[in-house]
């Protein structure tokens, strides 16, 4: 089975934004936080966390998908 359940959208007024990079980069550390908790109680079969960019930043602004792990 495959829940995909959460969103998280950062939304700017009035600024320039943070670096999106850097924003994934604390959450994919949250996220692994979460599954080393998970990976801890006795479960049976697999529970896995992914987190997947739907957008890229680079140089030029955003671009396509990028799996992350």
């Amino acid at each position: 089975m495959e829940i995909e359940k959460y969103i998280i959208t950062y939304k700017i007024g009035n600024d320039i934004p943070i670096n999106p990079d850097w924003i994934m980069d604390q959450v994919k550390a949250a996220v692994a936080e979460v599954q080393a908790k998970i990976n801890k109680k006795n479960l049976h079969g697999q529970h896995v966390l992914t987190l997947e960019r739907k957008i890229s930043w680079g140089a030029g602004g955003p671009t396509s998908s990028k799996p992350q792990a």
